[in-house]
């Protein structure tokens, strides 16, 4: 028997832009065990997934035990078409759970 804690909250949100590259946020807190967390694109108009590179991961305990995790993800503006969809996928390993939370990816208008 596993015994896991799903997570109490699952984020994604867009966290900066600095003119070439666009930052995403995935957040994911009070999971047990230590869970999985990976971003990936996908356009609209096309049926597969491509995983976006992180530029950070960071996972933390607290003292009951759980995890937050979260990952920071750099994708080129170029390659971001309008109406792309930015997945975050978390993982309990050993369990089967998981769980996506998506992003529909516009860009700032100037």
């Amino acid at each position: 028997m596993i015994v896991f804690v799903p997570e109490r909250s699952l984020e994604v949100f867009r966290s900066g832009y600095n003119g070439n590259r666009v930052n995403f946020t995935c957040l994911a807190s009070e999971v047990y065990p230590a869970p999985k967390i990976m971003m990936y694109k996908e356009n609209k108009d096309e049926f597969y997934r491509a995983r976006v590179p992180s530029v950070q991961l960071d996972i933390s305990k607290h003292p009951n035990g759980r995890f937050t995790v979260f990952i920071v993800s750099s994708v080129l503006a170029e390659i971001l078409h309008p109406g792309a969809l930015v997945h975050c996928e978390l993982r309990i390993p050993g369990t089967g759970y998981v769980k996506i939370k998506s992003l529909l990816y516009y860009p700032q208008s100037k």
